[in-house]
């Protein structure tokens, strides 16, 4: 299968750096796939995924070489059953993380920071006008001057007769 993308790519006559290019894939992942070195991938979905993005490029019959992957890589077709929860949750890691390295992450951190700068501001003046319209002061208690407390005890008594 590694020879197949190899011998096509070369009978179009596209350079290595072409295909990285239109596939968006890295130089070594690239030589990687064309050389049979699966292993150098994290996961069986990358390379999957990574076939299927070449395959395509080159025009290729892209499930025939899914088949001949899988073969190569001693796995079975993805619908049948092996019995394994284990599996099927590793494959469901992988399609997520698989996902999330297609996203063009130059275009959407932009826009996340915008959403939360928004969002900051917006909850800030919220904050703000709320705290400016209450009184903070009107639960406030003596402190520690307390009001003097005179009682009869503290006068001293008065001679009115003399």
């Amino acid at each position: 299968m590694a020879e197949q993308l190899r011998h096509a790519r070369e009978a179009k006559g596209l350079a290595l750096a072409e295909v990285v290019e239109t596939t968006q894939l890295k130089t070594d992942q690239v030589q990687a796939l064309e050389s049979g070195r699966y292993e150098e991938f994290a996961a069986t979905a990358y390379v999957r995924g990574f076939v299927r993005s070449y395959a395509n490029m080159l025009k290729l019959d892209t499930e025939a070489l899914l088949d001949q992957l899988n073969v190569e890589m001693g796995q079975a077709r993805e619908g049948q059953p092996d019995g394994s929860n284990a599996a099927l949750r590793a494959g469901i890691l992988d399609a997520i993380m698989l996902s999330f390295s297609r996203v063009n992450w130059r275009l959407v951190l932009p826009v996340f920071a915008f959403v939360a700068l928004a969002a900051g501001i917006f909850y800030g003046v919220k904050w703000k006008r709320e705290f400016d319209s209450t009184d903070h002061l009107k639960n406030i208690g003596p402190g520690l001057y307390a009001p003097d407390a005179t009682s009869d005890a503290d006068l001293l008594p008065l001679d009115s007769g003399s």
